[in-house]
């Protein structure tokens, strides 16, 4: 019967499987603490309703009052104003009363600017149709009006950056910045 060398059974890789929430356990860190996952995307931990702690995609969750600002909910409000309060990202979810430092109002029209390698394509009514689809490294600017944080009263052109690594969360930047609208 053969037999294996050492050499060889050292050099065997072995796959480790990868869970999609973060390794952590959530029964042992507090409610609202934000962490990255496996899969790169950001999860907050919140309590069923049988009490139990459980890691949540931070876009889905609704948690003291605030949801994380996504496409899928400035779709449902193309040509509605909407307010946006954001903060610098941080690693827990904003309290019931937290202030956030920036406050806006945008109007959403549904186009996307789309910018790859300084070439500019305006994909018309994106937010309803979602085509062309996103790609990862894509700049991406959803068109809009907006007040400009409350400085002025008229309404101007802007935009708003969607985070092109999961095509869902929104904010005027998302190297920086995570934005929030009240529930």
């Amino acid at each position: 019967m053969p037999t294996r060398s050492p050499a060889k059974a050292n050099n065997k890789k072995t796959k480790k499987a990868s869970r999609p929430s973060p390794s952590e356990s959530a029964t042992s860190l507090p409610e609202g603490t934000i962490r990255r996952g496996g899969n790169g995307a950001r999860w907050v931990i919140v309590r069923t309703s049988k009490g139990v702690p459980r890691w949540t995609p931070t876009e889905s969750c609704e948690l003291n009052g605030w949801r994380v600002l996504t496409v899928d909910y400035l779709a449902k409000n193309i040509g509605k104003p909407v307010e946006i309060y954001e903060r610098e990202y941080m690693d827990t979810w904003p309290a019931n009363n937290e202030k956030m430092r920036d406050k806006l109002k945008f109007i959403p029209n549904g186009h996307l600017q789309i910018q790859v390698n300084r070439k500019k394509t305006l994909a018309e009514n994106w937010l309803a149709t979602r085509k062309p689809p996103i790609q990862k490294g894509q700049m991406l600017l959803l068109q809009g009006l907006s007040d400009g944080y409350g400085t002025e009263k008229e309404m101007k052109e802007f935009s708003m950056q969607v985070d092109s690594s999961n095509g869902k969360m929104v904010s005027s930047n998302v190297m920086n910045m995570e934005a929030f609208i009240k529930v």
